[in-house]
């Protein structure tokens, strides 16, 4: 089975099929059948400037249990064809937040590249304080980090100096993914010789990029040095506009791939992707 799914997690209060139902709104892809609390499985296909693929949400509304073999042996019937993982909580209840504290005991068995963490408003305010909520999103904006999972403030969709947010940020880090069954595009309108030349030119960007990004990585400060370049990069392509933007972000993944050890064959279906 092909590991294009995506799991949207939540309890049943804070809805978690809004998220998938936004996510197609926004990135303008019609569902078959209308999104609602008892969809379970959701196609979607990502169709942009670099690949098609068909990809899968998988709904659930559930509350994290014992963590028991019974558990892990369910888990591992999904896990393995899982890139992507959204939990969904309710970001004015900071005891809703704890779900994911022991779901993560699970999904770190797994490897999942897209790993977000959603907040959104249930019907009601449960937390009015500001100072209360301050230190909630706080205590969110340190565990995601320190947990390889990313923030996204569901009602936030303002466009800043550092991206976009809300689903639109959610949409982005989706279709920044390298799926594992995505399709390359080929311009109908390009001849063999400029698609080659295309190809060959892209080669020579990621080879320059991931040189400039990891030749000073085995120095003392080697891995400071590589954070201080992708902050760079990200502050660069603030400025860019958004298909110049996606572009940079893909050839930031392909130069991390190619970096840490694909073979040949791998990395020509992984640029084949593009």
């Amino acid at each position: 089975m092909s590991k294009n799914k995506i799991l949207v997690l939540g309890r049943e209060d804070i809805e978690p099929f809004v998220i998938v139902k936004e996510i197609l709104e926004k990135s303008k892809v019609k569902a078959k059948e209308e999104v609602t609390k008892d969809s379970q499985s959701v196609p979607w296909t990502i169709n942009n400037k670099y690949y098609k693929a068909n990809i899968q949400f998988w709904i659930d509304c559930a509350e994290p249990k014992e963590i028991n073999e019974e558990t892990k042996k369910h888990w591992k019937e999904i896990g393995n064809v899982l890139d992507g993982f959204i939990f969904v909580f309710d970001k004015y209840k900071p005891s809703s937040f704890e779900d994911i504290k022991k779901w993560n005991e699970i999904i770190n068995d797994f490897d999942i590249n897209v790993r977000l963490c959603i907040g959104k408003p249930s019907k009601e305010k449960s937390e009015t304080d500001k100072e209360k909520l301050e230190k909630f999103y706080d205590d969110i904006e340190n565990w995601t980090i320190e947990n390889d999972f990313e923030y996204i403030d569901f009602e936030n969709t303002e466009k800043t100096e550092e991206g976009k947010n809300g689903i639109e940020r959610a949409i982005e880090a989706l279709e920044t993914n390298m799926w594992e069954n995505a399709v390359m595009k080929k311009g109908n309108d390009k001849d063999e010789n400029e698609d080659e030349d295309e190809e060959k030119k892209l080669m020579e960007e990621v080879e320059e990029l991931r040189t400039k990004l990891f030749s000073k990585l085995d120095d003392d400060d080697g891995f400071d040095n590589l954070i201080t370049n992708l902050k760079n990069l990200k502050a660069y392509g603030q400025n860019l506009p958004d298909d110049a933007r996606r572009d940079l972000a893909a050839k930031v993944a392909l130069s991390f791939e190619k970096h840490f050890g694909l073979e040949e064959e791998e990395d020509e279906e992984l640029l084949k992707m593009l």
